[in-house]
């Protein structure tokens, strides 16, 4: 659901057309200056056309018949608060952007879908996870926002892209991701594709469709000749771990762990601690600490 080494930052998005390169602005925060040692640097401008490309071919403008497409990738401003945000700055902000209709119409007509498309895909958050982000909301972000803000605030990230697919217009389900540097194994650091939400609503759920989101992921990172895929995952999302571990994800080198795991696979050794009971041989099995969250990673 976010990435642990990428802190939310107030950013801003546009939408992705067929034609529209997508680009990023270099910055420490998003250590963006570290993939200058990795396969490719997807901060310039024809390496994002690649990517860009890559993304339109392997998720088709139409999905399971009647599903279209929408594309958006985060670009560095502060566009992501709603227009009815208590934030008066931030109103003055959107009344301005909307005075000159004649030279910024269409550009405003793409913010505007930009933040309903925000909105929708946080609502289908909070409708899967919201009661999780809310008890670690703090300890995730560092801050005492609603978790709400900092999604919203996260959904924005320089260069994060998301493919969200709608039936009219209701969201379904979609996928967020951008490729990040990360130490795949100790003292080896490669580009690998970091997805930040897969997102599917009820009634698409445990019909393939998640399976056939991550396939095409896949794709997109062997097309680009990444590493491989990297996400996190809440510890007590048993659903979402599941699934990832049938379809070939592990805990990445340096994923926090319970105390004695070492993979998803096989059988997690308990804790073993002495009974009460008068038979000091007899030991109790205790269900080892874990922690808030996995770092899981397939290799491609």
């Amino acid at each position: 659901g976010f990435n642990k080494n990428h802190s939310c930052a107030a950013s801003s998005s546009f939408l992705l057309s067929e034609t529209t390169a997508c680009s990023t602005k270099a910055s420490s925060l998003f250590r963006f200056e570290r993939y200058e040692i990795a396969f490719m640097d997807f901060t310039q401008p024809q390496s994002s056309v690649q990517l860009q490309t890559v993304v339109s071919q392997e998720f088709p403008p139409l999905l399971l018949n009647n599903l279209t497409r929408r594309i958006v990738v985060g670009r560095g401003q502060d566009n992501s608060k709603d227009e009815d945000e208590d934030d008066a700055g931030g109103e003055d902000k959107d009344e301005a952007e909307f005075e000159d209709e004649d030279k910024q119409g269409e550009q405003n007509k793409d913010k505007n879908d930009e933040r309903n498309i925000f909105r929708q895909q946080l609502r289908l958050v909070d409708e899967n996870l919201g009661t999780t982000y809310s008890s670690k909301s703090k300890k995730l972000y560092g801050n005492n926002k609603p978790w709400q803000q900092n999604k919203m605030q996260e959904m924005a990230t320089p260069g994060l892209i998301h493919v969200s697919y709608w039936q009219d217009d209701l969201l379904r389900f979609f996928v967020s991701f951008m490729p990040t540097v990360e130490e795949i194994s100790p003292g080896h650091e490669a580009t690998v594709l970091y997805l930040y939400e897969l997102q599917i609503t009820d009634p698409f759920q445990r019909k393939g469709v998640g399976h056939q989101l991550f396939t095409r992921l896949l794709r997109v990172c062997k097309s680009l000749h990444l590493a491989g895929i990297e996400l996190t995952v809440f510890s007590d999302n048993v659903p979402a771990i599941a699934f990832y571990k049938k379809i070939g994800m592990d805990l990445a080198h340096d994923s926090p762990r319970d105390s004695d795991v070492t993979s998803l696979s096989g059988n997690r050794p308990a804790h073993r601690t002495r009974s009460r009971s008068r038979t000091p041989e007899i030991l109790a099995t205790k269900t080892p600490p874990k922690p808030d969250y996995y770092i899981l990673f397939q290799r491609v």
